[in-house]
């Protein structure tokens, strides 16, 4: 039995023993593990530094990548420094904030 089966049968157990019902069904759902949001495994966190990397990577260059398709779309946007420089720190913030709770267990 791995790490995960012990995990969520502790979890299941502590749930018959309480008089509570459970708030919501974890079979089939992305918090297993496996899933999507799955934080209890090395693959969960390394998805969420990944997740984290790509947000500052795109906030870094969204500018850039819209300049590119302006001419394609027949606009004309004039984008200052700061407003690049603010897209920037602005994915930097999210991009971090993503990967620190990602590492949280």
């Amino acid at each position: 039995m791995n790490w995960h089966e012990q995990f969520w049968g502790k979890w299941n157990k502590y749930w018959e023993t309480q008089k509570l019902t459970k708030p919501f069904e974890y079979k089939g759902k992305c918090t297993v593990p496996g899933g999507f949001i799955d934080v209890l495994s090395f693959v969960g966190l390394l998805r969420g530094v990944f997740i984290g990397v790509f947000a500052i990577f795109f906030g870094r260059y969204i500018d850039l990548y819209l300049a590119a398709l302006d001419p394609i779309l027949g606009r004309e946007v004039t984008r200052g420094l700061e407003q690049m420089r603010q897209h920037a720190r602005l994915g930097l913030f999210i991009g971090s904030v993503g990967i620190f709770l990602g590492q949280l267990e």
